[in-house]
């Protein structure tokens, strides 16, 4: 069995949930795994593909177009747009996931203000709730979720708790429960953490068991 790739994203305001998702990745490469760590917004979610064949059968420009080659093998269509007689290029592109093909990612969330996500996953915030997102987009992935906030604020890890709510709505299968990591806690937020990251490395090594 081919051992996956792990994918740590993290959204940090202070640094604290940086600092987590670094140490899960040295963790992982000690044990073996191949590992990337990122910040959410610095992840392509989506990148720009090519589109395998001829331009959609509605495509249909008034003067007929042609077909031509593009640069780097590109098909396009060109001709007038249909009505107001402009010029235009048709770029048989399309916008492939990312995330759709990773198979293991654990994400450390932080939690700012009154529940916002921190600024570096602003971007991904937006994305991944968008409703024209299919129910099945996730369902090779196998997860986890990583809290950070102040149970002393009425929406404690509010970030951590609906982004695990959202991907389960994807069809992402959760190792874990969400580790809700707080800083009121007498022992701060390792009192949860530690305990949590040890469940989370031996549920990973069991269904992904590194060979010798």
């Amino acid at each position: 069995m081919q051992v996956p790739q792990l994918l740590v994203l993290f959204g940090s305001q202070t640094g604290t949930a940086q600092d987590e998702a670094e140490r899960l990745g040295r963790e992982a490469r000690r044990r073996r795994l191949g590992c990337r760590v990122q910040a959410l917004d610095s992840y392509s979610v989506v990148r720009l593909g090519r589109y395998g064949g001829d331009p959609p059968p509605d495509f249909a420009p008034s003067d007929g177009g042609r077909l031509s080659e593009g640069g780097g093998g590109m098909r396009c269509r060109e001709g007038t747009d249909q009505g107001c007689q402009r010029p235009y290029i048709y770029l048989c592109l399309v916008l492939e996931a990312n995330l759709i093909r990773e198979p293991l990612v654990i994400f450390v969330c932080a939690t700012t203000g009154q529940g916002d996500p921190p600024d570096n996953m602003k971007n991904f915030w937006r994305f991944i709730f968008r409703k024209s997102l299919p129910s099945s987009s996730l369902c090779q992935m196998d997860f986890a979720v990583l809290g950070l906030g102040d149970s002393s604020y009425a929406k404690f890890n509010f970030v951590a708790k609906k982004l695990h709510r959202r991907l389960l709505q994807l069809g992402g299968s959760a190792l874990l429960p969400p580790c809700l990591g707080d800083d009121q806690h007498e022992l701060g937020p390792d009192a949860a953490i530690d305990p949590w990251v040890g469940d989370l490395w031996e549920k990973i090594m069991v269904m992904y068991p590194v060979p010798l």
